[in-house]
Protein backbone atom coordinates (compact mmCIF):
# COMPACT_ATOMS: atom_id res chain seq x y z
CA UNK A 1 0.00 0.00 0.00
CA UNK A 2 2.76 2.07 0.32
CA UNK A 3 3.55 5.36 2.50
CA UNK A 4 1.89 8.24 2.19
CA UNK A 5 4.44 11.44 2.50
CA UNK A 6 3.58 12.42 6.14
CA UNK A 7 3.75 9.52 7.42
CA UNK A 8 7.03 8.06 6.08
CA UNK A 9 8.95 11.47 7.08
CA UNK A 10 7.20 10.69 10.07
CA UNK A 11 8.82 7.25 10.34
CA UNK A 12 11.91 9.00 9.26
CA UNK A 13 12.34 11.49 12.31
CA UNK A 14 11.36 8.54 14.36
CA UNK A 15 14.35 6.57 12.80
CA UNK A 16 17.12 9.54 13.31
CA UNK A 17 15.45 9.72 16.76
CA UNK A 18 16.32 6.23 17.68
CA UNK A 19 19.83 5.73 15.87
CA UNK A 20 20.75 9.48 17.61
CA UNK A 21 19.79 8.44 20.98
CA UNK A 22 21.41 4.95 20.64
CA UNK A 23 24.54 6.22 19.47
CA UNK A 24 25.00 9.12 22.13
CA UNK A 25 24.20 6.48 24.76
CA UNK A 26 26.42 4.14 23.37
CA UNK A 27 29.72 6.34 22.95
CA UNK A 28 28.97 8.53 26.01
CA UNK A 29 29.41 5.19 28.21
CA UNK A 30 31.95 3.36 26.24
CA UNK A 31 34.37 6.45 25.85
CA UNK A 32 33.40 7.71 29.67
CA UNK A 33 33.74 3.68 30.79
CA UNK A 34 37.60 3.51 28.49
CA UNK A 35 38.44 6.93 30.32
CA UNK A 36 37.95 5.01 33.67
CA UNK A 37 40.11 2.45 32.53
CA UNK A 38 42.95 4.45 31.17
CA UNK A 39 43.14 6.10 34.56
CA UNK A 40 43.21 2.76 36.63
CA UNK A 41 46.03 1.24 34.36
CA UNK A 42 44.66 0.48 31.33
CA UNK A 43 43.47 -2.96 29.94
CA UNK A 44 45.88 -5.62 31.78
CA UNK A 45 45.00 -4.18 35.12
CA UNK A 46 40.86 -2.91 34.63
CA UNK A 47 38.61 -5.91 36.11
CA UNK A 48 35.67 -4.14 34.03
CA UNK A 49 36.86 -3.94 30.36
CA UNK A 50 34.63 -6.72 29.75
CA UNK A 51 31.10 -4.76 30.81
CA UNK A 52 31.89 -2.20 27.52
CA UNK A 53 31.11 -5.33 25.45
CA UNK A 54 27.68 -4.92 26.84
CA UNK A 55 27.15 -1.57 26.47
CA UNK A 56 25.87 -1.36 22.95
CA UNK A 57 23.12 -4.58 24.05
CA UNK A 58 22.01 -2.12 26.95
CA UNK A 59 21.95 1.09 24.92
CA UNK A 60 19.23 -1.13 22.32
CA UNK A 61 17.19 -2.34 24.89
CA UNK A 62 17.03 1.25 26.84
CA UNK A 63 16.19 3.13 23.19
CA UNK A 64 13.74 0.23 22.04
CA UNK A 65 11.64 0.26 25.50
CA UNK A 66 11.77 3.44 26.63
CA UNK A 67 12.57 5.92 23.48
CA UNK A 68 11.20 3.90 20.73
CA UNK A 69 8.47 2.06 23.18
CA UNK A 70 8.59 -0.50 21.16
CA UNK A 71 8.86 -4.69 22.30
CA UNK A 72 12.41 -5.97 22.82
CA UNK A 73 11.93 -10.19 22.18
CA UNK A 74 8.07 -10.23 20.58
CA UNK A 75 8.51 -10.56 16.92
CA UNK A 76 12.05 -11.36 16.55
CA UNK A 77 12.90 -7.51 17.60
CA UNK A 78 16.59 -6.72 17.80
CA UNK A 79 17.10 -10.16 16.36
CA UNK A 80 16.14 -12.42 18.56
CA UNK A 81 15.50 -15.33 15.94
CA UNK A 82 16.77 -17.93 14.38
CA UNK A 83 17.18 -16.05 11.14
CA UNK A 84 18.00 -18.53 7.56
CA UNK A 85 19.41 -21.56 8.92
CA UNK A 86 21.75 -21.43 5.98
CA UNK A 87 23.66 -18.63 7.16
CA UNK A 88 24.71 -20.86 10.38
CA UNK A 89 26.79 -22.88 8.44
CA UNK A 90 28.07 -20.22 5.62
CA UNK A 91 28.96 -18.04 8.55
CA UNK A 92 31.30 -19.92 10.30
CA UNK A 93 33.17 -21.69 7.18
CA UNK A 94 33.63 -17.66 5.98
CA UNK A 95 34.95 -17.09 9.01
CA UNK A 96 37.59 -19.70 8.38
CA UNK A 97 38.83 -18.47 5.11
CA UNK A 98 39.30 -15.12 6.37
CA UNK A 99 41.31 -16.20 9.45
CA UNK A 100 43.37 -18.93 7.04
CA UNK A 101 44.12 -15.79 4.61
CA UNK A 102 45.02 -13.29 7.65
CA UNK A 103 47.70 -15.80 8.20
CA UNK A 104 48.52 -16.76 5.37
CA UNK A 105 49.22 -12.30 4.16
CA UNK A 106 50.95 -12.14 7.72
CA UNK A 107 53.48 -14.56 7.64
CA UNK A 108 54.24 -13.75 3.25
CA UNK A 109 54.80 -10.02 4.67
CA UNK A 110 56.95 -11.36 7.65
CA UNK A 111 58.40 -14.70 7.56
CA UNK A 112 60.32 -14.16 11.06
CA UNK A 113 56.52 -14.47 12.40
CA UNK A 114 56.31 -18.24 11.47
CA UNK A 115 57.77 -20.35 14.47
CA UNK A 116 59.80 -23.10 14.24
CA UNK A 117 58.74 -26.48 16.18
CA UNK A 118 60.26 -25.97 19.56
CA UNK A 119 59.01 -22.84 19.61
CA UNK A 120 55.80 -24.46 18.40
CA UNK A 121 56.29 -27.15 21.31
CA UNK A 122 56.88 -23.99 24.12
CA UNK A 123 53.65 -22.19 22.76
CA UNK A 124 51.55 -25.34 23.03
CA UNK A 125 52.82 -26.01 26.91
CA UNK A 126 51.76 -22.45 27.86
CA UNK A 127 48.31 -23.50 27.06
CA UNK A 128 48.59 -25.56 30.16
CA UNK A 129 46.14 -28.40 28.74
CA UNK A 130 47.31 -32.03 29.63
CA UNK A 131 48.02 -33.28 26.49
CA UNK A 132 50.41 -36.01 27.03
CA UNK A 133 52.78 -36.78 24.72
CA UNK A 134 51.12 -35.79 21.49
CA UNK A 135 53.36 -34.57 18.41
CA UNK A 136 52.68 -30.95 17.88
CA UNK A 137 50.61 -31.78 15.12
CA UNK A 138 48.15 -33.49 17.07
CA UNK A 139 48.23 -31.14 19.66
CA UNK A 140 46.86 -28.19 17.50
CA UNK A 141 44.25 -30.17 16.62
CA UNK A 142 43.20 -30.69 20.08
CA UNK A 143 43.74 -27.33 21.01
CA UNK A 144 41.63 -26.71 17.61
CA UNK A 145 38.81 -28.72 18.23
CA UNK A 146 38.46 -27.65 21.92
CA UNK A 147 37.94 -23.98 20.82
CA UNK A 148 35.38 -24.70 18.41
CA UNK A 149 33.52 -26.33 21.44
CA UNK A 150 34.29 -24.55 24.18
CA UNK A 151 34.85 -21.01 22.76
CA UNK A 152 31.57 -20.52 21.36
CA UNK A 153 29.81 -21.37 24.65
CA UNK A 154 31.56 -18.94 26.88
CA UNK A 155 32.08 -16.23 24.03
CA UNK A 156 28.46 -15.62 22.82
CA UNK A 157 27.28 -14.01 25.68
CA UNK A 158 29.85 -10.87 25.05
CA UNK A 159 29.59 -11.45 21.15
CA UNK A 160 25.88 -10.99 21.68
CA UNK A 161 26.14 -7.84 23.69
CA UNK A 162 27.34 -6.12 20.81
CA UNK A 163 25.44 -7.73 17.93
CA UNK A 164 22.40 -7.20 19.91
CA UNK A 165 23.25 -3.19 19.03
CA UNK A 166 25.13 -3.32 16.26
CA UNK A 167 23.50 -5.86 13.65
CA UNK A 168 19.82 -6.51 15.96
CA UNK A 169 19.17 -2.55 16.42
CA UNK A 170 21.41 0.02 14.42
CA UNK A 171 21.73 -1.62 11.43
CA UNK A 172 17.93 -2.15 10.60
CA UNK A 173 17.68 1.42 11.80
CA UNK A 174 20.30 2.99 9.20
CA UNK A 175 19.40 0.69 6.33
CA UNK A 176 15.74 2.03 6.91
CA UNK A 177 17.35 5.47 5.94
CA UNK A 178 20.52 4.61 3.69
CA UNK A 179 20.01 1.40 2.29
CA UNK A 180 22.75 -0.70 1.70
CA UNK A 181 24.98 1.91 2.23
CA UNK A 182 23.79 1.11 6.17
CA UNK A 183 26.03 -1.35 5.73
CA UNK A 184 29.55 0.77 5.24
CA UNK A 185 27.72 3.58 8.15
CA UNK A 186 27.50 1.10 10.58
CA UNK A 187 30.98 -0.87 9.77
CA UNK A 188 31.98 2.70 10.22
CA UNK A 189 30.60 3.43 13.70
CA UNK A 190 31.40 0.01 14.73
CA UNK A 191 35.18 0.78 14.05
CA UNK A 192 35.11 4.38 15.77
CA UNK A 193 33.23 2.85 18.61
CA UNK A 194 36.26 0.63 19.73
CA UNK A 195 38.81 3.62 19.47
CA UNK A 196 39.43 4.27 23.39
CA UNK A 197 40.41 0.24 23.64
CA UNK A 198 42.49 0.12 20.70
CA UNK A 199 44.49 3.36 22.09
CA UNK A 200 44.89 1.68 24.77
CA UNK A 201 46.64 -1.68 23.34
CA UNK A 202 43.86 -3.34 21.89
CA UNK A 203 44.07 -5.50 18.91
CA UNK A 204 47.34 -3.52 17.42
CA UNK A 205 49.81 -2.90 20.57
CA UNK A 206 52.28 -1.64 18.35
CA UNK A 207 50.56 0.66 16.22
CA UNK A 208 47.61 1.87 17.90
CA UNK A 209 46.88 4.78 15.72
CA UNK A 210 47.39 3.03 12.25
CA UNK A 211 45.05 0.33 14.66
CA UNK A 212 42.49 2.52 14.41
CA UNK A 213 41.72 2.38 10.31
CA UNK A 214 42.62 -1.11 10.20
CA UNK A 215 39.88 -1.89 12.56
CA UNK A 216 37.41 0.22 10.74
CA UNK A 217 38.16 -1.39 7.72
CA UNK A 218 37.80 -4.19 9.20
CA UNK A 219 34.01 -3.44 11.09
CA UNK A 220 32.92 -2.82 7.79
CA UNK A 221 33.80 -5.99 5.63
CA UNK A 222 32.90 -7.74 8.87
CA UNK A 223 29.59 -6.30 10.09
CA UNK A 224 28.54 -7.24 6.62
CA UNK A 225 28.85 -10.72 6.90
Amino acid sequence: TGLRKGEFLMNRKTTIKNIVWFLGINFILTYGLGLIIYLHGGLEKSPVKMITMFIPLISAFFVQKVIAKEAIFKGGKLGFKIGRPKYLLITPLITLVILVAIYIITFLINLDLLVDKHMLIENISKANIPLGNMSPFSAILVIFALNLIVAPIFNLPILLGEEVGWRGFLLPNLITLFKKSGLIIGGIIWGLWHVPMILMGLNYPSNPILGILFMIIFSVFWGII
